[in-house]
């Protein structure tokens, strides 16, 4: 599915919301749309346009339904909208430790390199919607653009692989290493926001260490976690959905509780 869209000041076209409990996720319209076989023209208010896969986290709220065993339609996507939302979701999805049995990466690729890396993601994921957006580098501070050299520079293509992929930890830990190579062989780089799962000396071959150490000790930061230490994973956790149901319902980033002492 290809979307485009433009700025306009009034539309005589049906208007399409997304923020409210009784509104179609943005996923679930535009599958919807998928399955009728025509272009849409929607109009969309700027703050649902902003904010349209804020509830259900994209798509990856349907997990919830499923590991829960509850039925998916728009009657229980409203009952539960409170906690559908994207912050609730993904502090449940921690504080369960149900993170560790999904691949949630994004990963930006030259766009000469992109049919290859679709082409693996298939192969080894078969995972489905992919999340496509262009992505421009060109034109950004020198220093932003330590973030994407020397594999980057000008166009890429963001591909965002999200989906429950194996109950097994170790099977997971083994294809995200495997999917982090793979990026880095197509000269790609993958979001730090998801877990990392490289070795210090792969993590440091991206990024100029010299440069970081000389800012850690210029803000006099060196007594804090490195961004290695922050991003990739050291230990596995016990999978609790029902600690990660507690998490979604009243809140709460995982306190996990080690040597006496909480994290």
């Amino acid at each position: 599915m290809i979307i485009a869209g433009r700025m306009a000041d009034a539309t005589s076209r049906r208007v399409v919301r997304f923020t409210r409990p009784w509104d179609d996720w943005f996923y679930t319209h535009a599958e919807g749309v998928v399955k009728g076989g025509e272009i849409a023209h929607d109009a969309v208010p700027l703050y649902d346009y902003l904010f349209r896969y804020e509830r259900g986290a994209f798509w990856m709220g349907r997990y919830a339904f499923r590991h829960f065993n509850l039925p998916f339609n728009a009657f229980t996507r409203g009952i539960l909208n409170p906690l559908m939302h994207t912050r609730r979701m993904y502090e449940a999805l921690q504080a369960g430790g149900l993170s560790q049995e999904f691949i949630i990466q994004d990963i930006a690729v030259p766009p000469e390199r992109a049919v290859e890396f679709l082409e693996y993601v298939d192969r080894k994921f078969g995972m489905y919607p992919l999340w496509l957006c262009p992505l421009n580098i060109q034109g950004h501070d020198e220093r932003a653009q330590l973030l994407s050299r020397p594999l980057l520079d000008g166009q890429a293509l963001n591909v965002g692989v999200w989906g429950l992929f194996s109950h097994d930890l170790d099977k997971v830990v083994e294809a995200n290493r495997e999917l982090e190579d793979k990026v880095w062989q197509l000269r790609g780089r993958k979001w730090l926001y998801s877990y990392a799962y490289y070795s210090e000396e792969q993590f440091w071959r991206m990024f100029d260490r010299k440069w970081y150490n000389e800012l850690r000790e210029k803000y006099q930061a060196e007594t804090l976690p490195s961004v290695y230490d922050k991003v990739c994973r050291a230990q596995r956790y016990p999978v609790d959905l029902w600690k990660g149901a507690l998490a979604g319902l009243f809140g709460g980033r995982g306190i996990r509780f080690t040597k006496g002492r909480a994290e």
